[in-house]
């Protein structure tokens, strides 16, 4: 009779909203497309296949092994390597080895320390055993054999020769034919003896050597393309087949650089409304370059350990180490396969297959109710390094807040929650992400309490006289306060008349024995 349950409805779907990463619900169980035996374009994995072929490449050797990686960490790698070596193959390594070896790691994660030491062990093992040049620029990833023959064999890798990344990470690898290997020996070839800047002479030695001066850079090559010194062929040739894309791109990148002219021909091509679909591992420093392609059109998708270089326009293709950065397009010693055909055919659907399976999305929505599902807000000045912690949006969700007493039985109304204190308590309970909130709550009347005393009536006072015998009870309350008694709420708005001429504020329900 007296109290009343409120129902308050708190719409937060018009609320504004920062760019989010949403979580596909795609399982990944199928994103691992397995490579035939005769492949030309393959995916690492745990099936090795990638793997197997670096290993099957440096075994066969008989004369010459030539690898470059920015890493390099694989046992079976080493293993094959130094016994190539042990037979009489001369051995020649781009790494960048003072990368990892000038570098304090104290401040990395386990993962990065694990790799930076098996990189520099394998690196003392190598030591005396095989020629092992660096520099900062070394980012090419490949494996030649006897590269200047009639039997030359190579690998063109998007991963670094580590376990992780030829087992675990998204990574491309392309088969090389006879006259790319011999293209791409070349291109080694003038980064070994002109662009080098340390060579390893002992155990943890690096000595720094001068370039030869003897070796001349090597003509344009028809299918291997490279960034060298001032020779940007990567970022020419991406630029070429972007804008002359007419059906669709797909690209893949471990980094991008916002401001980068690569990244902007590729917003300009999905604002013109070409589809272009984006494949990104989720890195804090890639989110302001994924979200500019994502407004421009693209289709942006992230991923927990893609690290493949990509770009698939039509039916034209590359596989390259570069990422879509200043360092790898513009400067540097990158690597690179242009494909065509139905080689750039099978990068296509590889790429589309990752797509498919994709752990992650980047989404742009105006409001709250344009998103759901699980996200990760992407907020200018607090992106996440990591895709964590999530939130999942919800559609609905009930509150129950505590009971409010009114201060008088005839003002339940004035009682009621304000909208701005029922959004604070929303807030308070984390429920920014939740479409509407369902707020419920018990509006109570005052009760006369048990320590009350009632004031006795005039004596000779009769019932219905039109005397204080008709009026309301009086209670004196424990604060010494008066106040009025009544026994319903229709009692309550009547008494609030004689309440004001007694100068009583207070009206207080009482609970009477029928």
């Amino acid at each position: 009779m007296w109290d009343h349950t409120i129902e308050h409805i708190v719409d937060q779907r018009s609320r504004l909203v920062p760019p989010l990463l949403v979580r596909n619900t795609a399982p990944n169980t199928a994103a691992r497309p397995i490579a035939k035996s005769s492949w030309r374009v393959a995916a690492t994995g745990p099936d090795r296949c990638v793997l197997t072929e670096a290993l099957s490449i440096i075994q066969a050797a008989q004369q010459v092994v030539v690898l470059s990686s920015f890493l390099l960490s694989d046992i079976e790698i080493q293993r094959a390597l130094l016994e190539a070596a042990a037979r009489g193959c001369r051995v020649y390594g781009l790494v960048a080895a003072e990368a990892k070896l000038d570098r304090d790691v104290s401040d990395e994660d386990d993962f990065e320390t694990k790799t930076t030491e098996s990189h520099k062990q394998m690196l003392n093992e190598f030591a005396g055993r095989m020629l092992i040049r660096s520099s900062p620029a070394f980012h090419a990833k490949c494996v030649l054999a006897d590269p200047a023959t009639a039997v030359a064999r190579g690998i063109l890798l998007t991963a670094n020769l580590t376990t992780e990344a030829l087992t675990r990470n998204e990574e491309l690898a392309v088969r090389l034919s006879v006259p790319e290997t011999q293209e791409m020996f070349e291109q080694l070839r003038y980064a070994i003896w002109e662009m080098a800047e340390r060579e390893l002479v002992g155990r943890g030695q690096l000595d720094r050597v001068k370039p030869l001066g003897e070796v001349v850079l090597p003509q344009s090559a028809q299918r291997v393309v490279a960034t060298m010194g001032a020779r940007c062929q990567i970022r020419e040739a991406m630029l070429e087949m972007i804008r002359a894309a007419h059906r669709g791109i797909i690209v893949s990148s471990f980094g991008w650089d916002a401001d980068h002219p690569v990244v902007a021909a590729l917003c300009k091509r999905a604002g013109e409304g070409l589809p272009v679909t984006v494949l990104a591992r989720y890195r804090s420093a890639s989110i302001p370059a994924l979200l500019k392609l994502r407004r421009a059109g693209a289709r942006v998708h992230c991923f927990t350990w893609l690290h493949a270089k990509a770009l698939v326009c039509d039916d034209q293709a590359m596989v390259m180490s570069a990422n879509l950065q200043k360092h790898g397009l513009d400067e540097g010693f990158e690597l690179g396969v242009r494909l065509a055909g139905a080689d750039s055919e099978a990068l296509r659907e590889l790429l589309q297959s990752w797509t498919e399976h994709s752990q992650w999305r980047v989404e742009i929505p105006a409001t709250l109710g344009d998103a759901s599902g699980e996200i990760v807000p992407l907020s200018p000045n607090s992106v996440p390094k990591k895709p964590e912690p999530t939130i999942r949006i919800k559609a609905t969700e009930t509150v129950t807040l505590d009971a409010v007493t009114a201060r008088s039985a005839d003002r339940l109304e004035e009682a009621k929650l304000s909208e701005a204190s029922v959004r604070q308590e929303v807030e308070r309970r984390g429920m920014a992400w939740v479409h509407q909130v369902i707020v419920r709550y018990s509006l109570r009347a005052p009760r006369v309490p048990s320590a009350a005393k009632r004031e006795e009536r005039s004596k000779g006072a009769k019932e219905g006289d039109g005397t204080v015998a008709d009026r309301p009870a009086v209670y004196r309350l424990p604060d010494g306060s008066k106040a009025l008694g009544a026994g319903t709420p229709e009692e309550a708005k009547a008494a609030r008349r004689v309440a004001e001429s007694l100068g009583i504020k207070t009206i207080l329900a009482e609970e009477r024995v029928s």
